[in-house]
Formats: C-alpha cells, sequence, structure tokens
C-alpha cells in the first residue's frame, strides 16, 4: 500500500513538474540582443547621420566617431523579462509575406495601465532580428512622457517624444539617426 501511495505520489510530480527553469527567457530578451548588436556595431562601426529636431530647433551632423554603449542605451535599457511584467502582455505572432521571405512579427501589447511599456514589437527574418519598435509612457502628478522609438539594425532608427509638465507647455523631440557603412563613403558627400 505504501509503494502504491508512493509510487502515484511520483508519478504525479513527474507529470506536473515544470521542466521550465525559474529564470527562464518568456519574452524577446532585449538586453542580450542589444548587447549582441553592441558588439556587432563596434567591429563594423558606422558613421551615424544625424538629425535633431526639439520643437521647432533642427540640427544635422555626423558623428564619425561614436560611443555605442550610449548611441543603444535608450534601446537596450528595456527587459520585457522582469518579474513585474511577467503575464502583464498580450503576445501576438503575425506573419508577414515579403519579397526577401517570410517575415515574423511579434507584438507585445500591455495588458496594464500602469506598465511604462505600452507596445513592444520585433521584426525577424528566421534568427535575423529586422525591426524592433517600442511604445513608452510614464505618467506622475507633476509629468506626463511618452516616447516612440524604431530601431532597424542595418539602417538606423528613430525617436520621437513628448514631454509635458503639469501647467506647462509640451516639449517635442524627433532624432532620426541613419548609419553610414564605410564602403559607402564615395556615395555619401560628409561635411570637413
Amino acid at each position: 500500500m505504501y509503494r502504491l501511495v508512493y509510487g502515484l505520489l511520483l508519478l504525479f510530480i513527474a507529470c506536473s513538474e515544470n521542466t521550465e527553469p525559474i529564470n527562464a527567457i518568456r519574452y524577446f530578451d532585449n538586453p542580450s540582443w542589444f548587447k549582441q548588436e553592441l558588439a556587432r556595431k563596434k567591429a563594423v562601426n558606422p558613421l551615424v547621420n544625424k538629425h535633431l529636431k526639439v520643437e521647432d530647433d533642427t540640427s544635422s551632423l555626423y558623428l564619425q566617431s561614436v560611443s555605442w554603449e550610449k548611441e543603444l542605451e535608450v534601446f537596450s535599457e528595456i527587459d520585457l523579462n522582469k518579474a513585474i511584467y511577467s503575464g502583464k502582455f498580450k503576445v501576438d505572432t503575425l506573419m508577414i509575406s515579403s519579397t526577401t521571405g517570410p517575415l515574423e512579427q511579434i507584438s507585445y501589447l500591455s495588458l496594464d495601465a500602469d506598465l511604462n511599456i505600452r507596445k513592444y514589437i520585433v521584426v525577424k527574418q528566421g534568427a535575423k532580428v529586422n525591426k524592433i519598435q517600442a511604445e513608452l509612457e510614464q505618467h506622475s502628478p507633476l509629468m506626463r512622457s511618452k516616447i516612440y522609438w524604431t530601431y532597424l539594425p542595418d539602417s538606423g532608427y528613430s525617436l520621437k517624444g513628448e514631454q509635458e509638465m503639469k501647467s506647462l507647455r509640451r516639449n517635442r523631440f524627433e532624432v532620426i539617426a541613419g548609419f553610414v557603412h564605410k564602403e559607402s563613403l564615395d556615395e555619401v558627400n560628409l561635411p570637413q
């Protein structure tokens, strides 16, 4: 009798045991991906053609020496796998046909109005990431801010945002950056 109960208990535990490690990655691992992207950017070291706009003021610059840690910091800060985000996203996968082959779009949509990550989208072709987008929002009694960013590994990124302080005007900004690879410098006229 004891062996039967013990055997059934073992069978029950074996069938119901969670085989996933405690720290299993459930969502796209953004910090790890950007760590790899940082190494790739350092190896290739493209120039950056950057256009900035704050309200009505605009400027453009070419960066020939880039601190990739600082340049990619805003993108790598998102970690969907923090414990606070567990189960807080609706995950939707869409297959898209393109001229270069099928693309997989994975969308993470916030189910909690208090989360700062409202939307996060990854577009991949096989294992290769083609695009990452995020929509971030923060609220407090004194301010509200929104940031939308898109990162295209081979061509550049954009950041658009606004910040509104209570009883003050709204500030808007935009950054559009293109990666200029050194082998294509003959095609680009850089300022001297």
